[in-house]
């Protein structure tokens, strides 16, 4: 997909994600060999890991949900916040120092939640699909 020429606003693209973002994906082996259609990158990295049954615990609920609730933070909290920074910081056309200043500091309040968890000499968040949704 040429992001640049507009064409994840067309309709087939529309027609896999109805928001018009990447990424997506088509399966077209999904479940009893039907095609499936999946959107935003937490949605797919829990698909793909269900069908392949990787990355994602099976056996213990627990650390299944820890699991998707980091994927979840990573897909919303940090993915939203640092893109919102960036924007306002580098790319909005007309300087806000209101929202500059309001997204760098929750971009640095996620910093800390992710240090804080990783204080305790960790290398990695919970493994699995968790370590490869985050920037």
């Amino acid at each position: 997909m040429n992001i640049r020429a507009g064409e994840t606003r067309c309709e087939f693209f529309r027609g896999i994600a109805p928001n018009g973002k990447i990424p997506a994906i088509i399966d077209t082996v999904g479940p009893d060999g039907k095609e499936v259609k999946v959107f935003e990158s937490g949605a797919i990295l829990i698909y793909l890991a269900e069908k392949y049954k990787l990355l994602l615990p099976t056996n213990d609920i627990a650390q299944r949900n820890l699991t998707l609730s980091w994927v979840l933070w990573g897909s919303t909290a940090v993915s939203s916040q640092f893109k919102l920074f960036g924007f306002y910081y580098k790319y909005c056309p007309h300087k806000l120092p209101y929202c500059i200043t309001r997204y760098s500091k929750e971009c640095i309040r996620l910093l800390v939640v992710l240090e804080t968890h990783l204080a305790d000499g960790k290398h990695f968040i919970n493994g699995g699909i968790v370590d490869i949704n985050l920037p």
